[in-house]
């Protein structure tokens, strides 16, 4: 019997995505442990997804599932945050709606945030290429606290592997459409603190993070929007001149070894 004892709202931004919103919110469905509500934020999507939204919610029931309609895109970060604003859980936790979740992500990280107390807490991926992960067994894993220097230097949290505290006064950057979720993350992680990680993937990716489609898929967009985000930190005085000029400086290295590697990988 499944039963809920962490207050978990699920926040899904849609944007014509009809063919893969039903994975996402089956795989929510079938969690061990099921979270209060499932807020699915349409984005100005197509006629087929609203569709596809109004028939998910009638028939999944189980936690309820709530709709919320733009007529103008605002991106995943503006559509986030409004499925925030509109949940009642205490804790957030964010799918996007071409990916899944393993059927304990939520009863796992239920247990951190029941004995860390953390303000985010996030887990590792696997990416699927379309195939069905094996989720028969989860192997022996660690869970660890994140310090600031470890998350500078790389996004570790996936977006649709983080649980958040809804009270936190921190959100999505708008007006970012490429490292939104790292700028938040880092944010909170600076200035909140008390962010932890099982090392383990709770999480199905069924696209590259950087690759085939989407938006990773535009390198150079995706680094100068990971630029921006340690010049916002810079700003905000939560790292230093010369902290800034290292990440700037790994940041392109990182950004040039992408480019070689997608070069060999067309070859």
């Amino acid at each position: 019997m499944k039963s809920s004892s962490v207050d978990i709202s699920v926040v899904i931004p849609c944007f014509n995505c009809e063919e893969t919103l039903e994975r996402a919110v089956e795989s929510v469905c079938g969690q061990t442990v099921l979270p209060r509500e499932i807020i699915l934020i349409d984005d100005c999507s197509n006629e087929a997804t609203r569709i596809e939204m109004q028939r998910l919610s009638q028939i999944y029931t189980s936690p309820r599932v709530l709709l919320f309609y733009s007529e103008v895109n605002r991106g995943a970060a503006a559509a986030r945050n409004r499925g925030w604003s509109e949940s009642s859980g205490e804790y957030i936790a964010f799918l996007d709606a071409d990916d899944s979740w393993h059927p304990k992500k939520l009863e796992l990280q239920a247990q951190v945030l029941k004995e860390k107390k953390p303000n985010l807490v996030g887990c590792s991926f696997a990416v699927c290429n379309d195939t069905v992960p094996d989720i028969n067994q989860i192997p022996d894993f660690e869970v660890s606290e994140v310090k600031p220097v470890t998350l500078l230097l790389k996004n570790i949290f996936p977006t649709p592997g983080v649980i958040l505290r809804s009270n936190l006064p921190f959100r999505f950057d708008p007006e970012k459409r490429y490292s939104e979720d790292y700028k938040l993350w880092l944010e909170i992680c600076l200035k909140a603190g008390a962010c932890y990680k099982l090392e383990t993937s709770l999480v199905y990716l069924y696209k590259a993070p950087f690759g085939a489609s989407g938006l990773s898929a535009d390198f150079s967009k995706a680094q100068a929007g990971e630029l921006d985000t340690y010049r916002s930190l810079l700003q905000q005085r939560l790292i230093n001149p010369f902290t800034f000029g290292f990440l700037w400086l790994l940041s392109n290295i990182k950004y040039v070894r992408r480019l070689v590697l997608r070069s060999m990988q067309s070859v």
